[in-house]
């Protein structure tokens, strides 16, 4: 299952994924998954991601929404995938929290989506349900969310969200190897190392001793080749 990278100035993922491509040559795809670049073992994730669905990972710096209001004029997309650490209410993705206040300030930006369906792979999001009828009410898709933990079932998670939308954007049984969950944990971090971390989900706490660096890039555009 290959996974072909469009565009991208970070060796690591151009590595992993192979040889960089041109713009030009991004396709059009019914389904769009962006994903935020926090996510533990990413290149897990991104394997159960199927075939023939246009995929963009986020970075921490990015504008979310004006980067998936470009993405689904570009693909012609229907329907839509978040994947994100998250809580109620509280998609985290790219380098503001998509909230409630979010939807409200930006709500010209989000009626420009013409879409059928948004999926949020985002823990307890649909807890809040204020927050997914504003998002059904601005884009006039209907929002499928968790009111639970997302991930692993390990670490008491499903990737099934609630009410399931017709169109899956995940290989459950490629993603059954992926071991955490995309729960939200606030975690405050002093010291410094060699050592580095890429986010710490699962944990409420986090003692470190030594030096710390953090390492955190751009946004990267990838394709699910067909």
């Amino acid at each position: 299952m290959s996974i072909k990278l469009i565009s991208t100035s970070n060796q690591a993922l151009t590595t992993f994924f192979g040889a960089s491509t041109s713009r030009s040559e991004y396709q059009t795809s019914e389904q769009l998954a962006v994903i935020d670049a926090r996510i533990a073992d990413l290149p897990i994730l991104l394997e159960a991601i199927r075939k023939g669905v246009a995929t963009y990972v986020v970075g921490p710096e990015e504008d979310a929404l004006l980067q998936i209001t470009r993405l689904l004029s570009e693909t012609g997309a229907k329907h839509l995938a978040l994947v994100a650490h998250g809580e109620p209410g509280v998609v985290h993705l790219g380098g503001e929290a998509i909230a409630l206040d979010q939807l409200k300030r930006r709500s010209a930006l989000l009626q420009e989506w013409s879409l059928e369906t948004i999926s949020l792979y985002s823990c307890n999001v649909a807890q809040d349900e204020r927050f997914i009828s504003e998002l059904e009410q601005l884009t006039g898709a209907r929002v499928f969310g968790a009111i639970g933990k997302v991930g692993s079932a390990a670490q008491g998670g499903s990737w099934n969200i609630e009410e399931k939308p017709a169109k899956s954007f995940l290989d459950l049984g490629a993603i059954a190897a992926y071991q955490h969950t995309l729960a939200f944990s606030n975690v405050s971090i002093s010291g410094a190392g060699p050592d580095n971390i890429f986010n710490a989900t699962e944990a409420q706490s986090v003692t470190i001793s030594g030096n710390l660096s953090l390492n955190t890039g751009n946004g990267k555009i990838l394709k699910k080749m067909f």
